[in-house]
């Protein structure tokens, strides 16, 4: 998506593109993700240009094989870039354990999991953080709780993400997002979305 807008002493341009790929088997689940984010905004005060630019960028990769019909294990890795987060690099890595409520082989129509995992990740930022850290790398473990369900009528999705640095307990975050889309008449759905994070990271 992409959208742009001129006035005579302001210009905002922004572009948002993402990419996933979910694949799920009785034996297997893979999940693959790109995604992209650029704004820049131009404004003239008192005669002078002011130019503010956010980039963001990220991938994330999911592998799991299932143990049995409730039982996976796998692990999860990912990196990101973001101007907005001081962030020049943000990558991970953590070995994951997934319990789903359901059979494996329903999973294309339900499913209700919960995933632990614990990891590290390795920070370099753009300039010294209120730390005073230029680069870190620290533990990490996660715990997400997920809700998808598929009907003739249209889908479900909620999530609960939360994670904190395992030296310092202090640091964490949660978020809340969830989905609906129901299926009005046949070739029209309304889509409902939304999120919310606590962010003391």
């Amino acid at each position: 998506s992409a959208n742009t807008s001129r006035e005579r002493t302001s210009s905002h341009n922004n572009l948002n593109s993402s990419l996933n790929a979910n694949r799920v088997t009785e034996r297997w689940k893979t999940n693959l993700r790109l995604e992209g984010y650029y704004s820049d905004q131009t404004f003239d005060i008192d005669g002078d240009r002011v130019t503010s630019v956010r980039r963001d960028f990220g991938s994330s990769a999911l592998q799991v094989r299932s143990i049995n019909d409730h039982w996976s294990i796998g692990a999860r890795a990912g990196a990101s870039s973001s101007t907005y987060l001081n962030q020049r690099l943000s990558a991970s890595f953590a070995p994951a354990l997934e319990y789903d409520v359901y059979p494996y082989e329903e999973s294309t129509r339900r499913q209700l999991r919960v995933q632990y995992s614990a990891g590290v990740r390795h920070y370099q930022y753009n300039d010294t953080t209120v730390y005073f850290k230029t680069q870190e790398t620290r533990p990490t473990e996660s715990l997400n709780l997920a809700f998808e369900q598929k009907q003739t009528w249209g889908s479900l999705d909620a999530r609960v993400n939360g994670y904190h640095f395992l030296d310092d307990l202090g640091k964490s975050r949660l978020t809340f997002s969830g989905g609906a889309s129901v299926r009005v008449v046949q070739g029209l759905s309304v889509n409902f979305s939304g999120n919310y994070s606590i962010i003391h990271d």
